[in-house]
């Protein structure tokens, strides 16, 4: 075992009441990750702009449920149309 990695050990398994073997082809060294921030990845401007275009995108859809909700309701006045409205929504989902 380093400093730098675990020891990892797979058993394989053995008769009632044996102690459980480890084959030696299964035994690795696993290195370890140092510790990041949380945040490491907002430093990135393409991961940056990909987020805030998931934001923008996110934000423009239910916008648009909504305004289709009022506008089927104001031309309407029926709740049973905003119910279709729903399920056909939802539908390709």
């Amino acid at each position: 075992m380093t400093h730098r990695g675990l020891r990892i050990r797979l058993f394989f398994p053995v008769a009632a009441g044996a102690p459980p073997a480890v084959h030696p082809l299964l035994q690795h060294e696993v290195p370890r990750v140092p510790a990041r921030s949380v945040f490491a990845l907002l430093r990135r401007g393409d991961f940056r702009a990909f987020l805030a275009a998931v934001i923008v995108a996110g934000t423009a859809g239910s916008a648009r449920s909504v305004v289709l909700g009022v506008t089927v309701y104001q031309i309407t006045r029926d709740p049973l149309s905003l119910a279709w409205l729903g399920l056909v929504e939802a539908a390709p989902a």
